[in-house]
């Protein structure tokens, strides 16, 4: 009944319209070979022949199964390898930000490769549970 009362028959809701698009693939494709006929530009015939190489070379390895010795290098963790300490990054704390009225709570991550990690929160506590 919660689950009912507080999801299903929820006011709030999202409304999407998908709509195909017939030339897609066609398009694709023409970029594609754009991009190819637009390689010499980049790179030499030989540069390109050895990235063919290393790339059949690479899925030769990929298809061959590790054997059991070289598994048995790969090392494993435990629970109780693991820290009891959670890692709190070092956050600094913006009141008014940029005379908005907004307090903004920033961290930085040691290493993300280059992906950005948003969090956005919306304080909702004072609106009405029925809206």
């Amino acid at each position: 009944q919660l689950l009912t009362r507080r999801m299903f028959d929820s006011k709030h809701s999202t409304y999407l319209d998908l709509y195909p698009d017939k030339n897609y693939a066609l398009q694709w494709e023409q970029m594609e070979i754009q991009w190819l006929n637009s390689l010499d530009q980049y790179i030499t015939v030989e540069q390109g022949a050895q990235m063919l190489e290393e790339t059949d070379d690479l899925k030769r390895v990929q298809a061959v199964d590790d054997s059991e010795d070289a598994l048995a290098l790969i090392p494993h963790v435990q629970v109780s390898d693991l820290g009891k300490e959670l890692y709190a990054p070092p956050t600094n704390i913006f009141l008014d930000l940029f005379d908005s009225g907004i307090t903004t709570l920033e961290h930085e991550l040691v290493f993300t490769n280059g992906i950005a990690y948003v969090d956005f929160a919306i304080d909702i506590s004072n609106m009405d549970f029925d809206d």
